[in-house]
């Protein structure tokens, strides 16, 4: 999945966004929200500490920058190279976007930092990412077989991506748990139960291994707990 939308993203506006999405785990608030000062260049991290909101106020929704979802949501994401590399672009286009005919010029000033945004440097409604992500889908279905469509996918199934490659690549379920916000371990073995799962399966040949098909006598078990 994440190569034929890296491909068909590759010109879109959002790249950098649902790139930087894909390799962090992050909310849609919390990279909503993201200021250029929430990044520690030298340690190639970013400091997740606030999240972007919004309320419906006589029929219309109103932005607003609030606390993260739960207090364990604040926390400090390592960025691997990829992700640094969209962090880095993502500037570039963000002083583009600042100097652009088309920046809306009253936008509030608690938003004017925010390094993600529409091309009109105003805050990234949620809809249009998720709406932008339903087309892409599409395009790309046309061009395959029925067999290998890609399935419905979201911004939040972004986060579901980044856990499952953190999983397949070795990184502890403890540690995925921290990059993701979760109150604690628990939570994130729930929702990946399916992981844990097929990684148990995936054991049984190294189970059998451990033990050769051959009688085991007692002493050999006396000598293997001492």
């Amino acid at each position: 999945m994440e190569y034929y939308f890296r491909y068909y993203f590759y010109l879109n506006f959002y790249y950098n966004l649902y790139v930087f999405l894909l390799t962090t785990g992050l909310r849609y608030g919390e990279v909503g929200a993201l200021t250029i000062n929430d990044f520690d260049m030298r340690s190639r991290t970013v400091h997740i500490t606030k999240s972007l909101k919004k309320n419906k106020i006589d029929g219309k929704y109103q932005y607003y920058i609030g606390d993260t979802k739960t207090p364990s949501s604040v926390r400090e994401i390592p960025l691997n190279d990829i992700a640094y590399e969209a962090f880095q672009q993502q500037i570039i286009l963000k002083q583009r976007v600042e100097k652009s005919i088309y920046a809306d010029r009253h936008v509030s000033s608690e938003f004017k930092n925010l390094l993600f945004t529409t091309p009109y440097n105003t805050p990234m409604p949620n809809q249009t990412l998720n709406s932008v992500l339903a087309s892409a889908r599409e395009q790309i279905n046309f061009q395959l077989d029925e067999k290998d469509y890609l399935l419905p996918v979201s911004v939040h199934r972004l986060r579901h991506t980044f856990a499952t490659r953190c999983f397949e690549a070795g990184i502890p379920m403890v540690v995925i748990s921290r990059y993701l916000g979760h109150a604690n371990v628990t939570i994130t073995e729930k929702i990946y139960v399916h992981l844990l799962q097929d990684h148990i399966e995936s054991q049984n040949d190294k189970l059998n291994a451990a033990y050769p098909k051959q009688h085991i006598t007692k002493e050999q078990i006396l000598l293997d707990m001492n």
